[in-house]
């Protein structure tokens, strides 16, 4: 499957913020190229490129992560004003994974809308992201051209299962509703390149070596290993993540934990309606703020500050905080967290930011209380709409104190759930990262993967 990136930019245009942009104005740039991988209608799953072009020439383009076999709109990414050449190079990346090819955007169109449609029948949503990239497309009437597109298989809904992910809750889910027999389940093993065969024969020798080892025994030797000066660990992580992956209990908890993430409101513009923004005279100045605390952390320290004097706000705290852990600079980390929540003991963000706080000071038996066992909807009952960045917040704290706690399977489920989310900003990428050195069943993969 295509792997795409994520170029982490805020440019203001207009005074509107590119998700603002995008909703608002996209629809009056003319459509562009449109890609899609090759053998998308074999294999079920679509790769879709969709981009329009500025009166400058740069592009603003939505990616399409589709499966017309049962699941519909899976995930899409947004990115804004980039140049064409930054585009080339994204599509070159696409493409190594798997051939891209043009083709007409009426087809782009069909695609998508007609799978989220199939998909609906048997009640699966589009991706939440798709409340913004849905005004990339054209909007869906009678006006586009109908080109028949075949989802499913033989009509009915069909899902892919390996070994490895053998889709439970999903199949369950369409047990539910279209009942035994009326879904299709294709069991495939993918070809394996030589590079995986060598990485399963090593994998396999080191498995040797812990056989006998209980999961216990397993954690136990997991916590006095260095994986980046190491390279056993990576048979203690795919042995432990097995056996993980195989006990009730892991089943158990992820069917209870994931429906209460899936069915939050959860987006990516700040100004989006039900969260908390600053006035409108203030949003340049923020996304300003934001980029320098990301691209020059130590000045944007005296910029912030200087903000706050001028006008306090919960989100300025926030990208002061920021600033400072960029910096390495713990004491006025701490300080400014244990300020701000004083100050704004309702605001989200800064509630997870004291949640960190107490997991740095060591007051673990506070946290899962403090954070109302990290169910969004009980920690801020009060709101509808969630911003991934707080959503993310959240499941890193969960899965940083259950592993510190020792409940390794309950860390493991929601670094899945977080896994989930595709297309983070750079920096929650790099958190995710540092995530990895708590959970190691899924750091050396993607270390490894990413080779970082």
């Amino acid at each position: 499957m295509p792997i795409y990136l994520y170029f982490a930019k805020k440019i203001n245009m207009q005074n509107l913020s590119p998700e603002k942009y995008i909703r608002t104005k996209a629809r009056q740039l003319p459509i562009d190229k449109c890609y899609i991988n090759e053998g998308w209608n074999e294999f079920g799953i679509c790769t879709l490129v969709v981009s329009r072009k500025h009166t400058n020439n740069n592009l603003t383009f939505g990616v399409y992560l589709v499966d017309i076999f049962c699941l519909g709109l899976k995930d899409s990414l947004h990115y804004f004003n980039i140049s064409e050449a930054e585009f080339e190079d994204f599509l070159d990346t696409l493409s190594e994974q798997e051939d891209m090819l043009e083709i007409e955007y009426p087809l782009a169109h069909n695609i998508i809308y007609g799978a989220i449609e199939f998909a609906g029948e048997f009640e699966f949503k589009p991706h939440k992201s798709f409340q913004l990239t849905q005004f990339i497309l054209e909007e869906d009437t009678d006006e586009i051209e109908f080109i028949e597109v075949p989802f499913g298989i033989d009509d009915k809904p069909a899902i892919i299962t390996t070994k490895d992910d053998p889709q439970t809750r999903i199949v369950g889910h369409l047990k539910k509703v279209v009942g035994e027999g009326n879904f299709v389940i294709l069991n495939k093993d993918f070809e394996k390149t030589d590079d995986d065969e060598e990485t399963m024969e090593f994998t396999e020798e080191l498995l040797e070596d812990y056989a006998d080892y209980s999961v216990d025994e397993l954690i136990h030797e997991l916590q006095n290993f260095d994986v980046y000066e190491s390279e056993e660990p990576l048979g203690l992580v795919s042995e432990l993540f097995i056996r993980l992956e195989g006990e009730e209990k892991f089943e158990e908890l992820s069917n209870k934990i994931y429906p209460l993430f899936e069915d939050l409101e959860i987006v990516s513009d700040y100004e989006e309606e039900g969260l908390e923004f600053l006035p409108l005279e203030h949003s340049e100045h923020f996304y300003y703020l934001q980029d320098l605390v990301f691209s020059q952390a130590k000045n944007a320290i005296e910029e912030c500050e200087k903000t706050i004097k001028d006008f306090p706000h919960p989100l300025y705290y926030g990208l002061l905080i920021s600033a400072y852990q960029l910096n390495e600079m713990d004491d006025e980390v701490n300080e400014t967290v244990k300020k701000a929540f004083d100050l704004y003991p309702d605001n989200l963000a800064l509630r997870i930011d004291y949640g960190f706080y107490l997991f740095r000071s060591n007051r673990l038996d506070a946290i899962e209380m403090f954070m109302s066992r990290f169910i969004p909807s009980k920690i801020a009952p009060q709101r509808e709409v969630f911003h991934i960045n707080e959503i993310t917040g959240i499941i890193h704290l969960a899965c940083q104190f259950y592993a510190e706690t020792h409940n390794l399977i309950l860390a493991t489920v929601y670094q899945q759930l977080l896994d989930t989310f595709t297309g983070l900003p750079e920096f929650e990428y790099e958190r995710k990262l540092l995530l990895f050195q708590y959970l190691c069943k899924l750091q050396m993969k993607d270390i490894l993967e990413n080779k970082l």
